[in-house]
């Protein structure tokens, strides 16, 4: 829990200050030996953490999904 400038006031005795958009997430998958030999390799060669392609790879989904979305949902229309 961090410190936070808003005060959530508790029962008109006490006001403590939270911060919840710092929360930690994490994310674990299962991969083969030789998917994660694969990644090691590449993210050496990249210079790149696990978490930075993770992130790009979940961005790129998403847009494509939404994206994926509102062609359906264009079609639909028609």
């Amino acid at each position: 829990m961090t410190l936070s400038s808003n005060p959530v006031n508790i029962s008109n005795k006490m006001k403590i200050f939270i911060d919840m958009g710092l929360k930690v997430k994490h994310l674990t998958i299962r991969l083969s030996q030789e998917q994660f030999k694969k990644l090691a390799d590449t993210l050496v060669i990249e210079q790149r953490t696990k978490s930075s392609l993770m992130r790009e790879i979940l961005c790129e989904y998403i847009d494509g999904k939404e994206s994926r979305n509102k062609k359906r949902n264009q079609k639909a229309i028609i």
